[in-house]
């Protein structure tokens, strides 16, 4: 019976603090982001870890997309290349 009290308050603890934390992302610098420009209506460049562009056809889309994508995995900042009209 002693195992089984024991086992119980284990089993509830570790449950208290295995699901800590997991609600939030911790914040992200990301070091490494392009910034591109498209001519409306044709297809951005291929994502490369899915190897499937955008859906996005215009670069106010596109860009809206990156910062939504940025927010969701809470990126505070990002390190950003391309032609400086773009970045800005």
């Amino acid at each position: 019976m002693k195992f089984l009290k024991l086992s119980v308050i284990l089993f509830a603890a570790a449950g208290l603090f295995c699901g800590r934390g997991k609600t939030e992302r911790p914040p992200i610098v990301d070091m490494h982001l392009h910034a591109y420009s498209l001519a409306d209506g044709s297809a951005p460049p291929e994502n490369p870890v899915t190897g499937r562009p955008s859906t996005s056809r215009t670069t106010t889309e596109f860009r809206e997309a990156s910062l939504a994508a940025l927010a969701h995995y809470n990126i505070i900042k990002a390190c950003t290349s391309g032609p400086s009209e773009t970045v800005a």
